[in-house]
């Protein structure tokens, strides 16, 4: 479905407001309850499918909330999100400083290897190969994490910010007509 502004709709059908949060969650009282983990996988898959597209979130509730549930529910959604990107980008940025940490250890194994000059026993032959071979793999594995980095998690922190940034509205802000 599409709002008349241009924007697909994702549609969440929901009972009441509590049903945004996770079972483990309902006794909580503050704004950074977790999100229903079903809820959660449904709009990141939703958001997935919908890019490039921009999107709003619209909540059908069975009775109108007031003010203050409608504000605490897009809150809840921002915020999660929110704390959502912020664990994907720490995690990001750990497997880049291990690829980079991976980088130098092959360059310099590499480096020193070729610094001590030709093996002269065959002891040291075969050891020289294997270093040799570990230096390379050393390389290619942070290569390897460098380029998914760009790809893979790239798109996974796209999502999670489009999801936090989306527009959340209820099913009677839609005006009538």
């Amino acid at each position: 479905m599409w709002t008349p502004e241009g924007r697909a709709r994702i549609d969440l059908s929901l009972n009441s407001i509590d049903e945004l949060y996770s079972p483990y969650d309902h006794a909580v009282c503050h704004p950074n309850r977790n999100l229903d983990p079903s809820l959660v996988d449904y709009l990141v898959a939703c958001a997935k499918e919908l890019d490039p597209h921009e999107f709003e979130v619209w909540l059908h509730m069975g009775s109108a909330p007031d003010d203050d549930l409608r504000a605490a529910g897009r809150q809840s959604l921002r915020h999660y999100f929110s704390y959502r990107l912020e664990l994907e980008q720490r995690s990001r940025r750990r497997r880049v400083l291990r690829a980079v940490a991976t980088f130098g250890a092959g360059a310099s194994l590499l480096v020193s290897i070729t610094a001590f000059g030709s093996p002269v026993t065959l002891f040291s032959s075969v050891t020289t190969q294997g270093l040799t071979v570990a230096a390379w793999l050393l390389l290619w594995d942070s290569l390897a994490v460098w380029l998914l980095e760009r790809s893979v998690a790239g798109r996974a922190a796209r999502v999670l910010l489009r999801l936090r940034e989306a527009r959340v509205r209820f099913l009677d802000d839609e005006p009538e007509g």
